[in-house]
């Protein structure tokens, strides 16, 4: 595994994981707080570095992504953490509409990643 590579990688999702928050934040027409932004941050670079070094990832994509995140964030960790209203107290609109924020955010995210790794190695990967 070529570590340069998949830092390069985890760097330039990291980028697209804030600009995926600032977008997600503008979609909900609510400001996040830095937490949300460091989350997005650290989510973006973890889709990074897996994109390097996972062919599965490659083939998942920005919208594939940001609707992981919320299921398994928003939909189940959150709420059994007890960091959230559990899912169940949520009408069906809301659960559209964080869906619908989170592909902004994966879709984002990944528009993002692509442009910041291109310029980490002066080619379009």
């Amino acid at each position: 595994m070529n570590t340069t590579r998949v830092a390069k990688g985890a760097i330039a999702g990291a980028v697209g994981g804030l600009a995926g928050t600032w977008a997600m934040s503008h979609f909900v027409e609510k400001r996040n707080s830095n937490r949300h932004y460091a989350f997005g941050a650290a989510m973006g670079g973890l889709y990074g570095a897996f994109y390097e070094i996972s062919p599965a990832t490659r083939q998942m994509g920005g919208a594939a992504f940001g609707t992981a995140i919320w299921a398994t964030v928003d939909e189940t960790a959150l709420p059994v953490l007890r960091l959230s209203v559990p899912a169940t107290e949520h009408p069906p609109e809301h659960h559209a509409r964080a869906l619908g924020a989170h592909m902004v955010f994966g879709v984002t995210t990944e528009i993002v990643r692509r442009g910041v790794r291109a310029l980490l190695v002066g080619t379009h990967r």
